[in-house]
């Protein structure tokens, strides 16, 4: 299986490889490849651009579909200055899934201080929920002789 590779110019005007991915992949996730690609590009390193099919600068068909044939390297030509994603940014932080007792008690004091009212507008709700008790019906059974 072949990969497709996206390559960004870095500040020593090499070409580096930014994104390695299965053309299986590429294919499956979205019907315009390359439109894809150029904004995967543009999410790794914040500025607009375009994709080509060669270093010189030949610019690749947008418009080309999932099943058309596909080059193995894309080059990014960004314009203006790009800023890449640190990926070990988020590294400091740790995610719990268990309850705090800062968080448990959070609706009770949110109720507590804002009561039902819209923060924003100070409105007060136009429909209030109320829970509805489901009751089965009464079934009467007579018997016959």
């Amino acid at each position: 299986m072949s990969n497709i590779e996206l390559l960004l110019c870095t500040a020593n005007k090499e070409w580096a490889v930014v994104l390695s991915i299965p053309l299986s992949e590429v294919r499956r996730l979205s019907l315009r490849p390359l439109k894809w690609l150029t904004f995967v590009a543009f999410a790794i390193c914040g500025a607009e651009g375009h994709l080509c099919v060669n270093r010189l600068g030949e610019h690749a068909n947008y418009n080309a579909t999932s099943t058309d044939p596909l080059a193995k390297e894309y080059y990014y030509f960004n314009q203006g200055q790009y800023h890449l994603v640190d990926h070990s940014t988020l590294n400091d932080r740790i995610t719990s899934s268990t309850k705090t007792p800062r968080c448990s008690g959070f609706r009770k004091d949110l109720m507590a201080r804002d009561g039902d009212c819209c923060t924003i507008s100070e409105l007060q709700p136009i429909v209030v929920m109320q829970p509805i008790l489901f009751r089965p019906p009464r079934i009467t059974c007579t018997l016959s002789k």
